[in-house]
């Protein structure tokens, strides 16, 4: 009986012991998981803490700008996901619809008063001044990465509007004079002996009339100015006129949808000048090339573009390829300017190293990029109205016919930035 009860008792104990040592082993386990959740929950709420740095673009992303404007913002898309973040925080991009001019200022109010936004990038926009004024207005910062309206500059500038582009009127007005350096190169006429016209779009009518009143300081009086409303879709009234004054050289400042029926229909009538030189807009955009044999020979002044020398553009190459692989055509030239405009904003917004309006706008007054260090070769360097004096030089392109017999844009002015020698003139 003892030898049963002595027995017993080991069996007992060694259960006891079982249980406890199963027991507390859980509980361990249980007491590790549970801390372990609450460490990811307080992670997880960390990081749902840290608010996005937000910046925000107004485009026309329907309507007649619908596609340089999508290109413009999808190269701003691209430049904040590089980006990834500032000041510790992730960037965000807030694209918002302004349809049309009339539209803008309210929905910069909203994003303004309501998502408490402080940051713009200005993008493809032919009326960004009342918007900026707003902005300035509200302690906010317009940064201007593509807009050529000199207003606000001429006007002594704003403390928060920056403008990283040259204005029309420089554009205008180097339009003229590579317009003068041709007519004796090239065409072996004294400008004296220069016919010239220009023909515009009413939107376009500011650039226009600067092209005709320089070329008219500089001696030489155009034989056509002519300028028509946006719903001009027959030409043949003003080819015939332009025909008929035997231009050296034709002066276009035309939209997308309208170039292309102008020269369509100047293919039609066997009309070509010896030189076409458009005043940038459609005529550096990549569905000019939609128009085939009509787009061959002309040239168009621009920005610098995706079709400069890579050699001299740090980051060019890895951006086109980028942006190709992505939308499934060729950057624009605002395309690029904004792509590059948007990381300059960024550095200078992590080189204030705090979220605050007036560190930023003390940021990009001090902030200098030397020319060859971007991917659009220009530089960085605001002065006193914070107008970039160093978005220089203007480059000519050119659309010749490629090696699949299609038309291809290619750079032929200045040297440093060309790819290929223009044929001027092209057409005899």
């Amino acid at each position: 009986m003892k030898k049963v009860t002595s027995w017993l008792i080991v069996i007992t104990c060694i259960l006891a012991m079982m249980i406890f040592l199963t027991t507390g082993c859980k509980t361990e386990v249980e007491e590790t998981t549970e801390a372990e959740e609450t460490e990811e929950v307080e992670e997880t709420t960390e990081a749902a803490e840290v608010e996005p740095f937000k910046i925000a673009t107004l485009a026309y992303l329907t309507g007649d700008l619908a596609f340089p404007a999508l290109a413009t913002v999808n190269a701003a898309k691209m430049a904040v996901e590089e980006v990834g973040e500032v000041l510790g925080r992730p960037v965000e991009l807030v694209v918002v619809d302004a349809v049309d001019p009339n539209n803008q200022l309210s929905e910069a109010q909203k994003l303004m008063s309501l998502e408490g936004i402080k940051y713009f990038l200005g993008a493809y926009d032919f009326t960004p001044i009342p918007v900026a004024r707003y902005i300035n207005d509200n302690g906010g910062i317009y940064f201007d990465a593509v807009v050529w309206i000199p207003d606000i500059p001429e006007e002594g500038g704003l403390p928060g509007y920056f403008m990283m582009m040259p204005s029309y009127k420089d554009f205008g007005i180097g339009l003229v004079d590579f317009s003068l350096e041709w007519s004796e190169k090239y065409l072996n006429k004294d400008i004296s002996e220069l016919k010239v016209g220009v023909i515009m779009h009413s939107g376009l009518s500011y650039i226009g009339d600067v092209i005709a009143q320089d070329f008219e300081a500089k001696g030489v009086t155009p034989a056509v100015v002519e300028v028509y409303n946006p719903d001009v879709t027959d030409f043949t009234a003003i080819i015939t006129k332009i025909r008929a004054a035997d231009v050296d050289i034709l002066i276009p400042c035309q939209v997308g949808g309208d170039a292309n029926n102008f020269r369509k229909q100047c293919e039609s009538m066997n009309y070509n000048p010896p030189i076409i030189f458009g005043a940038g807009v459609a005529y550096d955009q990549a569905e000019f090339a939609d128009i085939g044999n009509a787009a061959i020979g002309c040239m168009s002044l621009s920005y610098t573009t995706g079709g400069i020398n890579e050699a001299v553009a740090p980051g060019l190459k890895e951006f086109k390829e980028k942006f190709i692989e992505q939308n499934e055509f060729e950057p624009l030239t605002h395309s690029l300017q904004i792509y590059v405009g948007t990381k300059v904003f960024l550095q200078a917004v992590e080189n204030a190293g705090v979220d605050d309006v007036q560190k930023i706008i003390e940021a990009l007054r001090d902030l200098v990029i030397e020319p060859g260090v971007l991917p659009n070769y220009w530089g960085v360097d605001f002065d006193d109205t914070q107008k970039n004096v160093l978005a220089k030089p203007f480059i000519v392109g050119q659309w010749l016919l490629g090696d699949e017999g299609k038309p291809v844009y290619r750079v032929v002015y200045p040297e440093i930035l060309a790819t290929e020698d223009a044929i001027i003139p092209y057409f005899e």
